[in-house]
């Protein structure tokens, strides 16, 4: 599924990402402090779909119930080790759905890499103090597909 299919999704449209059920309830556009966007989908079960605008590069998260502190270079995580990434924020310039948060939310997160690819994400609402934390994988559109 392309780039744009997925942003132009509705309430409640299902597909699958590396065959797990994907059922869409929102969308957030983060506008990044350097300018790039960033398109966060949610599903029902905390599931993320993160878009970059710039790369269209695609990365789908689980949730985790960790709680993590990213003050470090390197993050030990289920045994693994996953080293600074990348780091950004900025702030919500739309949303759609019920969703963690709302226009004009000021959103922060860090990326930590694993040598075999997987990519942990701390996720802070700076507005309402929430912290989440994902486990991911960077995803090809031949791995999203549309349920019929």
């Amino acid at each position: 599924m392309k780039i744009k299919e997925l942003l132009n999704l509705d309430l409640g449209d299902e597909i699958t990402v590396v065959n797990e059920p994907f059922v869409f309830i929102g969308k957030m556009e983060i506008e990044l402090e350097g300018g790039a966007k960033q398109f966060w989908l949610f599903d029902e079960n905390d599931a993320l779909l993160s878009i970059a605008e710039e790369s269209e590069e695609t990365t789908y998260f689980q949730p985790d119930e960790a709680e993590i502190q990213p003050d470090d270079e390197v993050i030990l995580f289920r045994n693994k080790e996953y080293e600074l990434s990348y780091e950004d924020s900025g702030q919500v310039t739309d949303s759609d759905g019920d969703l963690i948060s709302e226009v004009e939310d000021f959103m922060s997160f860090v990326d930590f890499q694993s040598d075999t690819g997987n990519t942990l994400r701390v996720l802070l609402n700076e507005t309402t103090d929430e912290r989440l934390t994902y486990i991911g994988q960077v995803v090809v559109p031949e791995e999203i597909l549309e349920v019929e």
